[in-house]
C-alpha cells in the first residue's frame, strides 16, 4: 500500500463524525422500527442516527465497527512500516 493510499484512508477517517457509532439491530437490540446506527457523544448522549436503506444486520455491524476498526488497522500499518524502515 502506498503512502498516498494510506493518507487518503486516514483523511476519510478524520472527516467522519468523531462520536461513537453503535449498530442497533431490529429484533436483537430493540423491538420496533428498523435497524440503524446510533451516534452518541463521549458522554453517551444521542446525537443522531445513521440509516442505511437495504443494509443487512451484518452490514450495519460492519459500518458501525469500521469507525473503530479502521483507525486501529491504520495504526498497525504505520507501526509495521516504521519497523520495516529500521
Amino acid at each position: 500500500m502506498s503512502n498516498i493510499d494510506l493518507n487518503a484512508i486516514i483523511e476519510r477517517c478524520n472527516q467522519v463524525t468523531q462520536d461513537t457509532w453503535t449498530a442497533y439491530i431490529e429484533g436483537v437490540t430493540h423491538t420496533s422500527g428498523s435497524g440503524f446506527i446510533m451516534v452518541t457523544d463521549k458522554n453517551g448522549n444521542r446525537k443522531g442516527d445513521l440509516e442505511v436503506i437495504g443494509a443487512t444486520n451484518d452490514d450495519l455491524e460492519f459500518i458501525a465497527h469500521a469507525k473503530q476498526d479502521i483507525p486501529l488497522l491504520i495504526a498497525e500499518i504505520e507501526h509495521l512500516k516504521s519497523m520495516l524502515s529500521k
